[in-house]
């Protein structure tokens, strides 16, 4: 069960590390003013995959055997699902995460004619990556969590009078 903590942990750490860079970060021609868009601001999504994944990591310590594999089986395609759309926007050629926040400062709505405003626009491939391997994986590591054994201590006598 240790294990199952200790790895659970370092992909929550992973996750949370990497959609709170700046996945995407550009300068203004005209103001000098400088916007950039993080995982969480782009999608606020991977915070529900994290949430789902704690609780049920937490539930399927306490749940039998048989309610806590469905319930991580719902979690599981929920993460996916939510997940899903954001492999879907990055596997795009364009990826336009700052789009609203550069329509909000310029008046331009259309990313093809924004990227006329911005300069040095930059892309932080390896935290988007990042972001999406260890959620992927902690979605995966979850469906291990209802089938791990718990070592069970006998407890004293002791231990019930102190």
């Amino acid at each position: 069960m240790k294990f199952q903590i200790r790895i659970t942990a370092l992909l929550i750490i992973l996750v949370v590390i990497g959609a709170s860079q700046d996945w995407q970060s550009a300068n203004l021609l005209e103001s000098g003013a400088s916007v950039s868009a993080s995982g969480f601001t782009a999608f606020p999504q991977i915070g529900l995959v994290i949430a789902i994944q704690l609780l049920i990591f937490f539930g399927a310590r306490y749940w039998s055997k048989w309610p806590a594999v469905v319930a991580t089986s719902l979690a599981a395609v929920l993460s996916l699902l939510a997940l899903s759309s954001i492999f879907g926007v990055i596997f795009e050629s364009n990826l336009n995460l700052i789009s609203a926040k550069v329509a909000a400062a310029t008046g331009i709505a259309d990313w093809s004619s924004q990227q006329d405003a911005i300069h040095n626009n930059q892309t932080n491939h390896l935290a988007i990556w990042l972001t999406l391997v260890a959620s992927s994986l902690l979605v995966l590591w979850s469906l291990r969590a209802p089938f791990v054994r718990r070592a069970a201590k006998p407890s004293t006598a002791n231990e019930w009078l102190n």
